[in-house]
């Protein structure tokens, strides 16, 4: 038996609900002033009175006094700010003043947690676990110049681990674990509402280092810096991890490996706050590996009777058979603890209709190995402001320079990095330079000495970058019913040149044929995305339920270009890629677009202890083999929450939550590459690469259900959360070996 509804009924259907929204929305209003204060009697700037059920808010002045349109009747409003506990107010009908107090909340157990595009949570709430660290836990941590080291530790279900130790970044994050073989592995990130570029752009120096040539050629061994490094942790107020599929299967096919959505500091109502931060400090070399002892006997055995020409036996006393002399390499290596400082200046403020917030930062870095070190310059403009009651706009921008000198302390194959020549040099071998003339002595026991590459080389990354966005918000019906539109525009520029020079007078370079080598790669990447959103929340009067339904749509496109130029033999030495007389040209040209659509609905009852989640997206992309096709990423969620169960145990939760998302193929998978470096006596050809591409690829696809349970007892002192998950994922991108 089937049900048919036409065209007309629906349309009629639905302009019905609209108008019931429309005169609910307009029917009499009254205004409620009062004030907002801390329980020791001071005054909250900023904080954010809502009409319980509503989209209505306020926010408070710099004295806390507050003016909020209610609807007729008895209202409740819901009071919260950054670090207390939201306060509940009961307005009666004919009541014009309410005034609230709040409580300090030191484990932000009521705060709001950001899911999505258009949608936010009460933690109280949540059904999934999202790790949220905010601008105080930054501050308590160590210090570093990226935020990614600064928050090790302090999100559960995150590794977090560098690729070098030089300054600058070169981060790796991987929520709950791998998800992927070939695929892009690392979260996606949204820094306020823009999806930015953590793109790793590898510097070339595997053309000195040989380090893509070993067992596995297709992984980058560059020792790369990934560009969120960018970011001044100084900006951040807020950042919520979204870990799983089911919490991140909105975002889609760009959500496998989890989303870190990021929220930069803004201005409140109040006076004009100007703040001046100037640390100073110093780098050491923390941990060594250590250097092996000798004795002429053993280096014999090891080395042989001569090395490099030189008798093993003269680098000992004859008498006793020890090191005539030894040497701290590590140390001499890493013996730099110059001064590093940071300057920070900030101003914020403004009234109930306009908040400003402006940065700029200057942080100069320098690194324990010679040649090293980094720099950051920064600054930051962020502005509110209402148009009306009912529409505000918010600004971002950031402009950002950075400048890595990055040494040479990873894997290679060639016997030029640091820390791969020193596990076959002793430490009786004296590798300094002669204090009289500056030249630095061959290392017999390997192709390089690493004091000399260290003072002589240099490996420098120069990036500027600007992102920029815009959100904008309209509540287009206030009250029982409320609907809500949201609109963002969004982009991220970013420029980055590697210069790398090694002269010819480098001990590997000398030995080489070809001496002297200098890399130039010139790289600028473009993304910006564009979303829609809407929202309509209904709650009746009773209260006895909350309904709210989001839908949108996002498009992204990014686009990055790459240019290599790598020079040989150069002439006379000279610091220009133009100085050479071996050169080999490359360029690398990506673009990808998304688009995705998606629906959720969200239901809280039984006085707001169930909640239930359900929704999912469509999207598709110019990466896969049928760009045309949608994929389809469900996710469902709930929890309940068992207020006061004990004298001793304020809260318990029980939640779970279920969901897909996807990893998109990477660009050009579905095509079979061309090199085009290949010619025939002068007559240039294009030859067929070594892989084939897949016409039919299609994303990779993660299901992933979790449980578990949250509590807090002792009055807010202490709280436990548990999360067990199962991750599987299925249609992997493999590379397929063919006999």
């Amino acid at each position: 038996m089937g049900v048919q509804v036409s065209k007309r009924s629906l349309i009629a259907a639905l302009a019905l609900v609209f108008l019931m929204g429309a005169s609910d929305a307009l029917a009499q209003m009254r205004e409620v002033r009062g004030t907002v204060t801390s329980v020791t009697g001071e005054p909250i700037a900023g904080a954010t009175v809502t009409v319980k059920t509503t989209t209505i808010t306020a926010l408070t002045a710099e004295d806390g006094s507050f003016a909020i349109i209610v609807p007729a009747g008895e209202v409740t409003l819901l009071v919260s700010s950054l670090g207390y506990r939201i306060a509940e107010v009961r307005v009666t009908a004919n009541q014009a003043t309410a005034n609230a107090e709040l409580e300090l909340d030191p484990l932000r157990l009521e705060e709001v947690v950001v899911t999505g595009f258009a949608t936010t949570i009460s933690r109280v709430n949540l059904a999934n676990s999202v790790g949220t660290v905010t601008a105080d836990d930054l501050k308590d941590g160590p210090e570093a110049e990226t935020f990614e080291k600064m928050i090790q530790g302090k999100i559960a279900g995150a590794n977090i681990e560098t690729n070098s130790g030089a300054p600058g970044g070169g981060v790796q994050v991987r929520l709950r674990g791998t998800s992927t073989i070939n695929g892009l592995s690392q979260p996606l990130y949204v820094v306020d509402g823009v999806v930015v570029s953590n793109e790793e752009v590898p510097s070339n120096q595997n053309a000195v280092t040989l380090a893509s040539s070993g067992s596995n050629p297709a992984l980058t061994q560059d020792a790369t810096v990934n560009r969120i490094a960018d970011l001044s942790p100084n900006d951040i107020d807020r950042i919520e991890v979204l870990k799983g599929a089911s919490a991140a299967a909105i975002y889609g096919s760009q959500a496998s490996n989890g989303v870190v959505i990021i929220t930069t500091k803004r201005g409140r109502p109040g006076r004009a706050r100007v703040r001046f931060t100037q640390t100073f400090g110093f780098n050491d070399l923390s941990n060594t590996l250590g250097m092996r002892s000798w004795t002429d006997t053993a280096a014999i055995r090891v080395f042989g009777d001569t090395v490099g020409g030189i008798a093993t036996s003269s680098f000992f006393d004859p008498a006793n058979g020890q090191p005539l002399q030894t040497f701290d390499q590590e140390e001499l290596l890493a013996h730099r603890n110059d001064l590093n400082f940071e300057s920070l200046l900030s101003v914020s403020g403004g009234n109930e209709r306009t908040q400003y917030f402006a940065s700029a930062l200057w942080r100069g870095d320098e690194g324990i190995i010679d040649n090293t070190g980094f720099d950051r310059q920064g600054l930051r403009v962020n502005l509110d402001q209402a148009i009306g009651s009912r529409v505000g706009v918010q600004f971002s921008s950031n402009l950002l320079h950075t400048v890595a000198s990055r040494g040479l302390t990873n894997n290679d194959n060639s016997g030029t990095s640091f820390y791969m020549v020193y596990p076959f040099t002793p430490n009786f071998v004296d590798l300094r330079a002669d204090p009289e003339t500056g030249i630095f002595p061959d290392n017999p026991f390997e192709r390089s000495n690493p004091l000399q590459t260290a003072s002589l080389m240099q490996n420098d990354e120069d990036t500027w970058r600007l992102i920029g966005g815009m959100n904008g918000k309209w509540e287009a019906i206030q009250g029982r019913n409320n609907v809500t539109f949201l609109a963002n525009l969004g982009f991220d520029y970013f420029a980055q040149e590697n210069e790398l020079f090694f002269p010819p007078n480098l001990q590997f370079e000398r030995t080489g044929g070809q001496p002297g080598t200098s890399l130039l790669t010139n790289s600028n990447n473009l993304n910006y995305n564009i979303g829609l959103h809407g929202s309509y929340g209904y709650s009746p009067s009773s209260g006895a339920f909350t309904l709210t339904t989001s839908a949108g749509f996002q498009y992204f496109n990014r686009e990055l270009q790459v240019n290599r130029m790598v020079a040989r033999n150069q002439n006379a030495g000279l610091q220009r890629i133009d100085a050479g007389t071996n050169f080999q040209l490359s360029s690398i040209k990506t673009q990808t677009r998304d688009e995705g659509w998606y629906l959720q609905g969200d239901l809280l009852t039984l006085e707001d202890k169930l909640f239930m989640s359900v929704g999912g997206r469509i999207d598709r992309s110019s990466n896969n083999g049928d760009p045309d096709q949608f994929a389809f990423y469900p996710k469902a969620a709930a929890s309940y929450r068992f207020p006061q169960p004990t004298s001793w145990l304020n809260e318990f939760k029980l939640r779970g939550a279920w969901g897909q998302s996807g990893n998109r193929p990477l660009y050009g998978q579905k095509f079979s590459p061309l090199a085009v470096n290949f010619n025939i006596e002068q007559i240039p050809g294009l030859v067929l690469g070594d892989t084939i591409g897949d016409p039919n690829i299609e994303p990779e696809r993660q299901n992933e259900f979790e449980t578990g349970f949250y509590m807090n007892g002792f009055n807010g002192r202490a709280s436990l959360e548990f999360t067990w998950f199962q991750k599987n994922i299925s249609n992997l991108l493999l590379a397929r070996e063919v006999a």
